[in-house]
């Protein structure tokens, strides 16, 4: 998070590790201080559960069938509601938030390389206008839309719903859950 990213940025990995060292030793003995992704989670795993994030259960050698319940509609509407999205964000500081980063060091934090951020940078450095910038976010954020159905498509068993044009399905879904648990 940025939260954690900005104390990394002002403290040093060392320093975000030792945290988390002093909370969940068990932990910080698996993850390498270089992997600040992780450290970073498994503060804030602690932080928001209250519980090491070493005592996390770890499901993945468990067998069981997944139910993956997908939601998609058309694409020219989904496309108009991530437009739509994006301006939302716009109006409520993306704009701000993404100089934050910036002048942070940008492209350098693993958060500066998110959508809707680096579309920005070469606005601030004055390469391309606002609107140019904001069609940007637009367009990436459609594309990555894209391919995350395209992977969920070809990758994973889905039962797919279009709660847009169809709200009533939702019936559909808890009955699928009531059944699958």
């Amino acid at each position: 998070t940025l939260k954690g990213i900005i104390a990394m940025e002002k403290n040093g990995k060392e320093r975000l590790w030792e945290e988390l060292a002093k909370l969940d030793i068990v932990a910080a003995r698996k993850i390498p201080i270089n992997n600040s992704r992780r450290v970073i989670r498994a503060l804030e795993v602690i932080e928001q559960t209250g519980r090491l994030f070493s005592e996390q259960h770890d499901e993945s050698n468990e067998e069981f069938e997944p139910l993956l319940i997908g939601l998609n509609t058309q694409r020219s509407t989904l496309y108009e509601r991530i437009n739509k999205r994006v301006d939302i964000m716009i109006q409520t500081g993306l704009i701000e938030e993404a100089k934050y980063l910036y002048d942070l060091g940008g492209a350098t934090l693993p958060a500066g390389k998110g959508i809707g951020y680096k579309e920005f940078y070469p606005y601030f450095d004055g390469e391309i206008s606002k609107d140019e910038a904001i069609e940007l976010v637009k367009r990436n954020s459609r594309r990555y839309a894209k391919r995350q159905l395209t992977w969920f498509r070809n990758k994973m068993n889905v039962v797919w719903f279009d709660l847009v044009n169809n709200p009533e399905d939702i019936k559909k879904i808890y009955k699928l859950i009531d059944d699958w648990i």
